[in-house]
């Protein structure tokens, strides 16, 4: 199947043809929206002759023909939805069909693999090898060959997950473009042609408080706490008792000292598992039950100590001082601080949340702005683009985040959505991946605290990468802070970033 227009005397403007060249008219023109956050879509309608004329999974490209000799790939994908209805008693069948590009062959496509010390090359280059070899979208551009990653687990994920959380941990992006090639490229690199006053005809900016912070605080799951040493529990051994608690929830087996002599670790066993044990313990609970059928019950003349790992529950509060002083300066009766809060339990050590915190407080630390274009070029989702215009900040790099291309009677029209800092590329697939949710905040004993301060700068380290297991990745690279943080009780900690 393929899609044309009418030609305008001999010239073809608008041409979507499948692997047969076989033409068929369009019906009000098309419609193909592309950004960051979703796959490419084709949509169209045409008049059905045949009920096999449309099958899903039909391979369709489209192209803008204007310019002879200078045709525009505008489109590939897959036909992935048909919709067909009656215009009225006795008319013709419309089928509307709404096709995808072939990210979503990626989509499908599930992976099982480990990585240790690996080129960022190789592993794409393998898994492409071992996965995609017989599919069609083929291999285009590479990532370099120095960028290493120090460990990858992709446990039962699609590639197209596998290449995000890659393109997340170091300095590339990826796409398939419209010629169905893989390519892999650095988001500082990937830059175009500017727009102009001379292909510009509709201009809407807009700036906005709404997601501007300069404090962001974090609420993340359980860290481990250092180790705490003869802790006397309560209640204290009375002849009676049989349950005793800790201070903090236990994250390892403990070690039970009875008149400080140590119980036999094989006397210690889980909770709800183990039988025939002195002691039991669970993970993540204050109880420790004494087991008087296999030990005698403590008297009040004896004591019982414990040493253990507890669990303590992490809340990050990071600053951008400079930001707060500016904002407080621009708005004289006031404090200067804007904060928001956040949410993602599935963090559990202190640098993951700490570099969760950093990286959100680093994307939102300028006003956003964002501005609608109407224009009559072609410009690539992902692109970086200087905009000309009387008005805007000269030199100013804007991010595309997303496109739409209509055609209608005979006429191309591109609009685009563009926005600047870094609540742009850097950060908009990382941290849409990660299901965020709100909660009351609560800080208490059992919660550490840890408190950063953070200047426009960030340090930068080599381009080595760590990508966790089948969780959502944790920027490092960029946002490394001192390893000198410990963790233990309720002591508020700082952390403070240098510009270097």
């Amino acid at each position: 199947m393929a899609i044309y227009d009418v030609p305008i005397g001999t010239q073809q403007v608008l041409a979507v043809k499948d692997r047969n060249d076989a033409y068929i008219s369009v019906l009000d023109g098309i419609t193909i929206d592309e950004s960051v956050k979703n796959k490419t879509t084709l949509n169209f309608k045409t008049i059905v002759t045949s009920k096999d004329t449309y099958e899903i999974g039909n391979h369709i490209y489209c192209r803008d023909e204007t310019t002879p000799g200078y045709e525009i790939y505008i489109f590939i994908g897959l036909i992935t939805d048909i919709d067909i209805s009656l215009t009225c008693p006795g008319g013709s069948l419309i089928a509307d069909i709404t096709c995808i590009d072939y990210s979503i062959v990626l989509d499908n496509i599930i992976i099982a693999e480990e990585y240790e010390d690996e080129l960022l090359y190789n592993i794409v280059a393998d898994i492409y090898n071992k996965y995609l070899i017989d599919e069609y979208p083929a291999i285009g551009t590479m990532p370099n060959t120095y960028d290493t990653i120090k460990k990858a687990v992709f446990s039962y994920i699609s590639i197209s997950e596998a290449f995000d959380y890659l393109c997340a941990e170091t300095a590339y992006n990826w796409r398939i473009n419209t010629s169905a090639w893989i390519n892999f490229f650095y988001r500082d690199d990937y830059t175009c042609l500017d727009m102009n006053m001379s292909n510009i005809y509709d201009i809407q900016i807009k700036k906005t408080l709404e997601n501007y912070r300069n404090r962001q605080y974090l609420k993340g799951g359980f860290d481990t706490t250092s180790l705490i040493t003869r802790e006397m529990p309560t209640p204290k051994p009375d002849s009676t008792s049989k349950a005793y608690f800790t201070r903090y929830p236990l994250a390892k087996v403990p070690t039970i000292l009875i008149d400080n002599t140590t119980v036999s670790a094989a006397s210690v066993g889980i909770e709800g598992i183990d039988v025939d044990k002195w002691f039991y313990w669970s993970k993540g609970s204050t109880q420790i039950n004494h087991n008087t059928a296999m030990a005698t019950t403590l008297t009040s003349v004896q004591t019982l100590s414990i040493t253990y790992y507890g669990m303590i529950k992490i809340l990050i509060m990071a600053d951008n001082v400079d930001g707060q002083t500016e904002m407080k300066e621009n708005q004289h009766y006031s404090s200067g601080i804007y904060s928001k809060i956040e949410e993602v339990a599935s963090i559990e050590t202190r640098d993951e949340a700490i570099n969760y915190a950093n990286g959100r407080l680093y994307q939102y630390n300028q006003m956003p702005e964002s501005i609608s274009i109407k224009a009559n070029c072609y410009r690539h989702v992902g692109e970086l683009i200087n905009i000309n215009y009387t008005g805007l900040t000269d030199d100013q790099l804007y991010f595309i985040e997303s496109r739409q291309i209509t055609y209608h009677d005979k006429t191309f029209f591109y609009d685009y959505n563009v926005l600047n800092g870094e609540s742009l590329s850097n950060w908009t697939e990382f941290f849409r991946k990660i299901q965020l949710k709100s909660n009351d905040m609560l800080i208490n004993e059992d919660t550490l605290l840890i408190k950063l301060q953070q200047q426009a700068e960030f340090i930068d380290v080599c381009n080595e990468y760590d990508i966790m297991r089948t969780t959502p990745l944790y920027l490092s690279d960029s946002l490394l802070l001192s390893d000198s943080l410990v963790l233990g009780g309720s002591v508020v900690q700082s952390e403070i970033l240098y510009d270097v």
